[in-house]
C-alpha cells in the first residue's frame, strides 16, 4: 500500500479490514490486484492511482479530481453521472442528525419510562415468532413484564451509545465528517441512508396504494403508554426473531459445520459480513418480515411490501455490523412519533421533511453504490465468519 501509516502493516497482520489509526482499507491492494475496478470492502475506486500516474487531471472512471487537493471529488466538467465522494460527505452530515434524532428518541423513551413501568404492573406480555406470520411461543406477567421493560431500556440505551461512539471515532480517524469515507462503513452511516431512503419509500408507496387500491388505514396501536411500550417492545423482539432467527442461526449452522470452531457462536449477533450464503438469508428473513406484517395491518397488501424491502435493509446492516445496528434502525424508524409525545410536533414535521430530502440522496447513493460494486457479487465467497480468521 502507497503512503501507508506506520500502523497498516500492523493492523493488515492481525487480519483487520481497516487501519485502526488511520483508518485507510486494507483490502484496496488485494482487490487491485485481483483485476477490480472498485474496491469490494470500501468501494474506492482503485484506478485513481493509476490515471494520476498519467498525469490526467480527473480520473476516468469514477470522476475524481486527481491534480488538486487529496479527497477532493470535483468532476470533470463533462462528467455527468453521480459522484460518489459528495454523496458519501452528504450522507456523513446527514447521519450525525439522524444519530441526534435517535438520541431525542432515547431521551423520549426515559421520559416515558416511569409511566410505562407503572402500566406494566400485573400486565401480560405474549412472545411471538413468525412462520411466516405470528406465533405465540410463551408469555410473561407480573414483576417480569416490569423487569423485561427495564432490559429493552438498557439494550436501546447500549445501541444509541455503540452507534454514536463508533461514528465519532471512524470520523475523527478519518480525517473529520467532510471527509468522503471517513464514517461510510459505520453503522450509524448505513442506518442513516437506509432509514432516511425508507422513508421515502414509504411514502411514495402508500401514494401509490392510495391511487390504486383501497384506502390506507394505519391499525389502532393504542395511547401513548401503550406505544411507548410496544414500539421499543417491537425494536428489539422483532430483530431477535427475523435476524437472529432467520440470519444469525442458519449462518451460526453453517459456521459450525464449515469450521467447527466455537467462534461460530458469534454469528448469533450479526457483523459476521458479507456472502453469497448472507445474502439468501437477508432475502428470506425480509420477505419472512414483510409478511409478518400482513395481518396486523388489517391485511394491507402496502405493507407487506413496504415491511419486506426493511427487512431486507435491517438484514444487512445486521449481517454487516451486528445486532445492534439492525435494533438502531428499527428504533429510530418506530420511535419517530417522539416529537408529538414531547410536545414537538412541528418540530418533528420540520424534521421529517429534511429526512424526506435526504431520503432521495440516500436512494441515489445506493443506486450509484449497487451499480459500481454489483459486478463483485459474483466475487463474494459462498459463505464467511469474519470472526474466525482463517479463510473458511
Amino acid at each position: 500500500m502507497n503512503n501507508e501509516c506506520p500502523k497498516c502493516n500492523e493492523y493488515a497482520s492481525r487480519g483487520n479490514t481497516f487501519c485502526g489509526t488511520c483508518g485507510r482499507c486494507l483490502k484496496c491492494s488485494e482487490n487491485a490486484a485481483r483485476g477490480e475496478t472498485y474496491c469490494r470492502t470500501c468501494g474506492r475506486c482503485l484506478k485513481c492511482i493509476e490515471n494520476r500516474a498519467r498525469g490526467e487531471a480527473f480520473c476516468g472512471t469514477c470522476g475524481r479530481r486527481l491534480d488538486g487537493t487529496p479527497g477532493t471529488s470535483e468532476p470533470a466538467p463533462t462528467e455527468t453521472k453521480l459522484d460518489m465522494p459528495v454523496l458519501s460527505t452528504a450522507l456523513q452530515l446527514a447521519a450525525a442528525a439522524v444519530l441526534m434524532v435517535a438520541v431525542f428518541e432515547m431521551i423520549t423513551m426515559y421520559v416515558n419510562a416511569a409511566d410505562v413501568f407503572s402500566a406494566l404492573d400485573g400486565a401480560s406480555l405474549r412472545f411471538f415468532i413468525i412462520i411466516p406470520f405470528p406465533v405465540e411461543i410463551f408469555r410473561i406477567s407480573g414483576p417480569a413484564v416490569q423487569g423485561y421493560w427495564i432490559l429493552l431500556i438498557l439494550t436501546i440505551t447500549a445501541c444509541v451509545v455503540t452507534a454514536v461512539w463508533k461514528f465519532i471515532d471512524s470520523t475523527r480517524k478519518g480525517g473529520g465528517i467532510v471527509e468522503p469515507g471517513s464514517s461510510e462503513n459505520t453503522a450509524a452511516f448505513w442506518v442513516c441512508v437506509f432509514f432516511c431512503a425508507m422513508l421515502l419509500l414509504n411514502f411514495m408507496i402508500v401514494l401509490l396504494a392510495e391511487a390504486f387500491g383501497p384506502p390506507v388505514e394505519v391499525p389502532d396501536f393504542g395511547d401513548q403508554i401503550e406505544q411507548a411500550f410496544g414500539m421499543i417492545n417491537a425494536a428489539v423482539w422483532e430483530e431477535v426473531i427475523a435476524r437472529v432467527l432467520y440470519i444469525g442461526v442458519p449462518m451460526m449452522v453453517l459456521s459450525f459445520v464449515m469450521t467447527k470452531k466455537m467462534d461460530s457462536l458469534k454469528c448469533l449477533l450479526g457483523g459476521f459480513g458479507m456472502s453469497k450464503a448472507a445474502i439468501v438469508f437477508i432475502v428470506v428473513s425480509g420477505i419472512i418480515f414483510g409478511v409478518a406484517h400482513y395481518p396486523g395491518w388489517e391485511d394491507q397488501l402496502w405493507k407487506v411490501v413496504a415491511s419486506a424491502i426493511m427487512g431486507v435493509f435491517l438484514g444487512y446492516v445486521f449481517v454487516r455490523f451486528g445486532l445492534y445496528a439492525s435494533i438502531l434502525l428499527h428504533f429510530i424508524t418506530n420511535y419517530l412519533q417522539s416529537f408529538d409525545w414531547m410536545g414537538a410536533a412541528a418540530l418533528g414535521g420540520i424534521v421529517i421533511l429534511l429526512l424526506l430530502v435526504v431520503g432521495a440522496i440516500a436512494l441515489a447513493y445506493i443506486v450509484v453504490r449497487f451499480h459500481r460494486c454489483r459486478g463483485s457479487i459474483g466475487g463474494l465467497p459462498m459463505f464467511r465468519n469474519s470472526y474466525i480468521k482463517e479463510k473458511v
